[in-house]
């Protein structure tokens, strides 16, 4: 509202209503920003009023020391540039402060009044004193700028486009002054946009996060806004690591609560939007009582009227992979790439320095249990065969609980082991450090997809686990089946069989050997001494 009021040369209201929300500010820094330029603005006016008095005087401060009386304020434009949609309400439009709080603000608006401790504009010194300016000729506009913030920050851009766009094209003189000013319809846009606060809710496990990241980068390049993640304490990692993620909400502090209580907390972020990925009822509860104006989220749970913008997908058919499902919350289309700086607030990994004149290769035997997993033995013939070529650097990883089956999948070889010993942040730019991963369907594969390893992977034929949904995403990938027909496969069912076990040790080493240069390179086209 402040850049509002400076664009329509408002400087004096625009002191006033920095006054008021300073206190919402979160450095003082912002506040010597808009003074700066409200200064640069009354600077501009003063001289311009020197210089084209007559031309543009409707503009201009008055030079007697004699406030004028200002004329009422009123409406300027027509009336159907203020008429509502059919389907808005007057409450969506009311402006509402919560009295039970001076932190918390209810729903997203803030109340522009004069703060008791706040500097009065009596009370500015004299050099940034502003002298009254004649707006009552203008009220109309000012008002009407009011409203497409407003429909703005209801997510109904199009229509606050609308109304800016005939409130600057209303009158030539005004066009003509404002001419180095004039606001156009994409810088409209992302200025509206960047007032937005908006939350993805994904408190699940590393691999759905790495997933549901890419929808950071997607708002954030869609126009500038302030991005927070909800997840669990040890996925903060991740979420931190990304450029496109402004802060982070620890849901392991919250889950515990009455959905009253964490909507009193989210309350305070004053989100304009959400996107619940991680469906749940208790969470979506919290959400709507923390009145978010725009909530998105399935549309097939019974407590999805809780959403007023909801998605109608099944995901459980696995028709596309998650991460696609989770692009399509935002109706995003087209092909989608991990960034290089998709971790970008990964340290380089210091512990040592891998051999970089041999394939960098790191072997994850361990799961969350979610999937089918390739045996033990068919990893350790694997490991083997790896070590024995030479070319192969070879690392084994896991938890600490998955340091006995690292054991087994060394065997003899002279594979180095890490598991228990890396943290999640050492885990990361290891895996950045390697040209090749291999693992079953767990959360370091899409975290090494993401940062442009090659991959291979182990997939059962169970839909609910299936690479469709579940593979990493990338085009640098091996990906392997069992080699049995099967039918109607459940997760029992393959146990049962030991499916997972029909995928051969020589059939992976094989189709390894065949990318080794792309593999390292990146391109297979390219000659190595591979």
């Amino acid at each position: 509202m402040i850049r509002i009021f400076l664009e329509l040369k408002k400087p004096n209201l625009a002191e006033i209503t920095l006054n008021s929300a300073a206190k919402f500010f979160a450095t003082n820094e912002l506040t010597s920003y808009y003074r700066e330029l409200i200064n640069e603005v009354v600077n501009e006016i003063e001289n311009r009023n020197s210089k084209e008095a007559d031309t543009i005087s409707k503009f201009s401060i008055p030079e007697t020391d004699e406030e004028p009386e200002p004329e009422p304020l009123r409406y300027e434009v027509e009336t159907d540039e203020l008429e509502l949609d059919e389907n808005d309400s007057t409450d969506e439009i009311e402006l509402e402060y919560n009295s039970e709080s001076e932190d918390t603000i209810d729903g997203s608006y803030h109340n522009i009044e004069p703060d008791s401790t706040d500097e009065s504009p009596e009370q500015i010194s004299e050099e940034k004193q502003v002298k009254p300016v004649d707006i009552a000729p203008h009220g109309g506009e000012i008002i009407t700028a009011g409203m497409a913030i407003i429909y703005a920050r209801q997510g109904n851009t199009p229509k606050a486009i609308e109304i800016f766009s005939k409130l600057i094209e209303k009158e030539p003189e005004k066009k003509r002054v404002m001419k180095n000013h004039l606001i156009t319809q994409e810088q409209i846009s992302t200025s509206l946009m960047s007032s937005k606060k908006i939350v993805l809710v994904r408190y699940d496990r590393i691999g759905d996060v790495v997933l549901t990241l890419p929808m950071a980068e997607v708002l954030k390049g869609s126009g500038d806004c302030e991005l927070f993640f909800l997840g669990r304490d040890y996925t903060r990692v991740l979420a931190e690591a990304s450029p496109y993620i402004d802060g982070f909400i620890n849901w392991d502090e919250l889950k515990d609560l009455s959905p009253f209580a964490i909507s009193q907390k989210l309350k305070k972020f004053n989100f304009d939007e959400v996107y619940v990925v991680s469906p749940g009822f208790k969470i979506t509860l919290s959400l709507f009582l923390a009145g978010i104006k725009k909530r998105t989220g399935i549309g097939y749970r019974w407590y999805s009227f809780l959403f007023n913008n909801k998605v109608f997908e099944h995901r459980k058919t696995a028709q596309k992979n998650e991460l696609e499902y989770n692009l399509s919350m935002l109706e995003w289309q087209g092909e989608y790439h991990f960034p290089s700086n998709f971790f970008a607030g990964i340290p380089k990994f210091d512990r040592f320095q891998p051999d970089k004149t041999k394939v960098v290769t790191i072997i994850h035997p361990g799961s969350g249990g979610s999937a089918a997993d390739l045996p033990l033995e068919t990893f350790r013939e694997l490991t083997s065969k790896l070590c024995k070529d030479g070319r192969f650097d070879v690392y084994l990883t896991g938890s600490r609980e998955e340091i006995g089956k690292c054991e087994v999948v060394k065997g003899d070889s002279d594979a180095r082991i890490f598991a228990g010993e890396l943290s999640l942040t050492e885990l990361i730019s290891f895996i950045k450090e390697g040209d090749l991963f291999i693992s079953n369907s767990t959360g370091p594969l899409h975290i090494a997809a993401a940062a442009g390893s090659f991959t291979v992977g182990f997939y059962p034929w169970v839909v609910q686990c299936s690479v469709e949904r579940w593979g990493p995403y990338t085009d640098r990938k091996l990906i392997f089946k069992p080699e049995i027909g099967c039918s109607d496969c459940t997760l029992k069912q393959c146990a049962r069989l030991e499916c997972m076990k029909s995928i051969n040790s020589e059939n992976i080493f094989a189709a390894i050997d065949k990318k080794i240069i792309e593999i390292k390179n990146g391109n297979e086209n390219e000659t190595s001494n591979f």
